[in-house]
């Protein structure tokens, strides 16, 4: 059921909201303030971006990886409080879709967002929704920066450890068949080793996704499989990579999850048609012994 507030109430900017309801353990990565109902389906929500945040980028420019987070958090936070999903039902985003506007260089510092949300494909069942799409248009003083939309099923406790059983988990750092060594932060674009997820491997990948379970930047609460941001950080990594630029990011992404990506899963990336023209965009594939774990497409800038 949806719940009812009052729509006169403004957005407040003035506390962030709990880590529990946007499933983040660390405080300074919760980007949600606030959100309200508009009527029927449709909502608002108050987000800060981080003035400079090691992963999730600055605020001085329209990061790809906070529009992504972005789209996940808010999509949680409305889903929890006002569709009253239960807190210990899990999200399975099956597809993310991304677009960046680049604004001018410091048109981001120290302002409030508003995002725009519509959700569409509403399935429900006993407990509230079971399957939805979420749209949303992040502006800045009522100017769109960025926009998104991601795909989800909701799951019961209980039909999601029906899903996970019999697979077997590790307790730390898989063991890579082919060992490969990390490329340098230099590379990746990144501030320090911890947060490279990519390395060299052989052909036809050309890069291996690095998991580690005990990075915090990307398991900063307990998770059975590797989450999806991790997955969009490898894909930016290895553009960056493959073009030898580590300031390119993503101005769209459009990427399809196709089934769950183990922790063992020791998973390659193969990219196709990076760099054969700017207006194209080129395709992506995670793959572990031939299968696809997911696949898309992106447009770098």
């Amino acid at each position: 059921m949806l719940r009812e507030q009052s729509v006169a109430a403004p957005l407040s900017f003035e506390r962030l909201v709990s880590g529990r309801l946007v499933h983040r353990r660390q405080l300074s990565d919760v980007l949600v303030t606030d959100a309200r109902p508009l009527g029927g389906d449709r909502f608002e929500s108050a987000v800060q971006w981080p003035r400079n945040h090691v992963l999730l980028g600055r605020s001085g420019r329209v990061d790809s990886a906070l529009v992504a987070e972005t789209v996940r958090q808010v999509t949680t936070y409305i889903a929890h409080t006002l569709y009253d999903v239960p807190l210990g039902n899990q999200f399975l985003m099956s597809r993310l879709r991304t677009r960046v506007i680049l604004p001018p260089p410091s048109a981001l510092a120290g302002s409030d967002l508003v995002v725009e949300v519509l959700f569409t494909d509403v399935r429900r069942g006993a407990s509230g929704p079971t399957a939805f799409v979420s749209h949303l248009r992040i502006t800045q003083d009522g100017r769109e920066i960025a926009s998104g939309e991601g795909f989800a099923r909701v799951v019961t406790p209980e039909a999601y450890r029906r899903v996970r059983a019999g697979i077997a988990q590790d307790d730390g750092p898989p063991i890579r068949r082919h060992p490969v060594e990390a490329v340098s932060p230099a590379v990746a674009g990144v501030a320090h080793s911890g947060l490279v997820v990519i390395g060299r491997s052989a052909p036809p990948a050309g890069f291996a996704l690095l998991v580690d379970p005990l990075s915090p930047a990307f398991f900063d609460h307990d998770l059975d499989h590797v989450p999806g941001m991790l997955v969009v950080e490898g894909l930016r990594q290895t553009a960056r990579a493959v073009l030898g630029d580590p300031a390119v990011d993503f101005a769209t992404l459009d990427l399809s999850f196709d089934r769950m990506i183990e922790l063992s899963d020791d998973p390659e990336i193969r990219v196709t048609g990076l760099g054969d023209s700017p207006a194209l965009p080129a395709t992506a594939e995670i793959v572990r012994e031939g299968v696809v774990l997911a696949h898309g497409s992106f447009v770098v800038t």
